[in-house]
């Protein structure tokens, strides 16, 4: 395995990249190509008011400087990130999971917004079914709707959300939440989809006991 994919989402040490405003606007030039530019999935319209959630739709996805290096890759699917400025076919993104703050360009049809509605041919792509069933399982998190086979209160759910954010790792017709992190590894958080006839569906999570549901019994 590559050493650049072991490396997920932790960048190499650096000095802090400026935040957009502080930059010259001569500096916000996107490379001109990227190591993922092989991926020819149609693009998609990105939000307007910024900044803004948006996912990945594929993996890896890597995020690289304006010289085309890259700066980190994101190995799981659905992965999220905080869409800073956006371009005909690049857009500056923020990585929401790495540990050090990470700001790079990624192609702008290898991302989506919540609430994107899919193509028949992205519902028929395994992949890109994934990632759109993710937002659509967070959403119904974040709302506290009900969601078959989970059973956890309000401080779950966000443990579940953050193991999400670092996106689903795809083995066979199962995926597992979170493809990188190892915090929520070490709290015995982990969110386990799979791919059945009508398409991915919630097996089961993994969970730390709740302190308040401790506390009833």
């Amino acid at each position: 395995m590559p050493l650049l994919a072991l490396l997920a989402c932790n960048p190499p040490s650096g000095p802090e990249p400026p935040l957009p405003d502080e930059q010259p606007a001569q500096t916000l030039t996107p490379p001109e190509t990227t190591q993922d530019d092989s991926r020819d999935f149609a693009p998609i319209a990105l939000p307007q008011t910024l900044p803004a959630a948006v996912f990945t739709r594929t993996a890896p996805v890597s995020l690289v400087d304006e010289r085309g290096a890259p700066l980190v890759v994101l190995t799981g699917h659905g992965a999220k990130l905080e869409l800073r400025h956006a371009l005909a076919d690049r857009a500056l993104v923020a990585c929401v999971v790495c540990t050090e703050p990470v700001e790079g360009w990624v192609q702008t049809n290898l991302i989506m917004p919540e609430g994107h509605q899919p193509s028949d041919e992205e519902s028929a792509d395994p992949q890109l079914a994934l990632a759109l069933y993710a937002i659509q399982l967070r959403g119904a998190m974040e709302q506290g709707e009900p969601v078959a086979g989970l059973e956890a209160d309000a401080a779950q759910r966000q443990l579940l959300l953050g193991a999400m954010d670092h996106g689903f790792a795809i083995e066979g017709r199962k995926a597992m939440a979170p493809a990188s992190g190892l915090v929520y590894a070490s709290l015995g958080v982990s969110v386990l989809v799979r791919m059945g006839l009508e398409g991915w569906y919630l097996r089961e999570v993994e969970l730390p006991p709740s302190p308040s549901r401790a506390a009833g019994h």
